[in-house]
């Protein structure tokens, strides 16, 4: 297998892509979210690789042999699941072990909020923020699960989940909810006139 020579900044380059792709996925990653992580602009990261813009910002290797190719799948398979793991632990240490949860679909007479994605701590602080406010709090797509964390069982005005997955009905269903939403990690669908004044987001989120 031939091997590319790299500089320590290109060496910089293709570990902290490697860190983005292992803990955000392939999906999330562009070579605008790798210069912010690196401290460049977008276009540094072609020049360190004398590439053009439609071309990949790390270099490969020259792989002839099909058993490498495997090992290297495996062992981004490997990686996967390793972040998985971690990423669960600290989850279900933070607010237990998910039990089997009857969940409410819909919403109430009350104002509301609607709140979409995975990071369950920012459910957690907006959960706190407004125990005491009289607003409901709805799951929205992948945020579904965290109704069955005991940790947040204790939230009387968590009612329940409103809606599908992020990318099914999205602008529909944050059309119709009448209220605040937030996104947390989750990607946002081109957003709608209707929305467009109540719409939040906790960091980055993936847009199309």
């Amino acid at each position: 297998m031939q091997r590319v020579e790299m500089s320590d900044r290109q060496n910089q380059i293709v570990d902290t892509a490697t860190q983005l792709l292992a803990t955000e996925g392939a999906r999330r990653f562009t070579v605008a979210r790798l210069a912010v992580e690196i401290g460049v602009t977008g276009g540094a990261i072609y020049r360190h690789f004398e590439l053009q813009r439609d071309s990949a910002p790390i270099p490969t290797e020259v792989m002839t042999d099909s058993g490498e190719m495997v090992g290297m799948v495996m062992k981004a398979g490997e990686t996967a699941v390793t972040v998985m793991a971690l990423l669960d632990k600290a989850n279900t240490s933070a607010y237990g072990q998910p039990e089997l949860t009857k969940v409410n679909i819909g919403v109430r007479d009350r104002p509301g909020i609607l709140i979409s994605g995975h990071d369950l701590k920012d459910l957690e602080e907006l959960l706190e923020q407004s125990k005491d406010a009289g607003v409901d709090i709805c799951t929205h797509g992948e945020m579904l699960p965290a109704n069955s964390y005991p940790a947040f069982k204790k939230y009387n005005h968590l009612v329940g989940n409103y809606g599908n997955s992020w990318w099914q009905q999205q602008q529909q269903e944050f059309d119709s909810f009448n209220g605040p939403i937030l996104l947390t990690t989750n990607c946002i669908v081109p957003v709608r006139d209707a929305y467009r004044d109540r719409i939040f987001t906790t960091g980055r989120v993936a847009y199309p």
